[in-house]
């Protein structure tokens, strides 16, 4: 008797923790960001991490301080028609930095022409942002 009542609640926890025939579990996969600690950085070098920081002398906005020449390039690479109001959204801005990053080799190369444009990497003041930048990832 005890045999039955064993093997009967073995099957009956089998079929309660078995899904039915015509379900599918797809786990959401963890989204890889090799650029995110350079982001924080950043927004912590530019703003200290303020989304709405404006720099009126230098024309700079947002917690990364987007200059409109940049915010240009972006809008003409993607086809966006962004404002430099909008980069004022932490995600905006977000949205700009990485595909800043996504064109460049090294975290490196992508700080120095965040921070000195297109021929960031030979102008010798980028090296001093560089350093700053890699204090803050150095003690996170």
């Amino acid at each position: 008797m005890r045999l039955k009542f064993a093997i009967a609640l073995f099957f009956l926890s089998i079929d309660l923790l078995a899904p039915d025939d015509n379900s599918v579990i797809i786990p959401v996969p963890i989204e890889i960001n090799p650029w995110q600690d350079l982001w924080e950085a950043t927004c912590m070098v530019e703003s200290e991490n303020n989304p709405s920081k404006i720099n009126f002398l230098e024309g700079a906005y947002g917690i990364v301080q987007i200059r409109k020449c940049k915010l240009d390039d972006f809008n003409k690479a993607t086809s966006k028609k962004y404002s430099i109001s909008t980069v004022l959204s932490e995600s905006v801005s977000r949205e700009i930095f990485m595909h800043h990053c996504s064109e460049c080799n090294s975290i490196e190369e992508a700080a120095r022409k965040w921070n000195g444009g297109p021929k960031g990497m030979t102008k010798p003041q980028t090296k001093d942002y560089w350093k700053r930048i890699r204090i803050v990832l150095e003690n996170r």
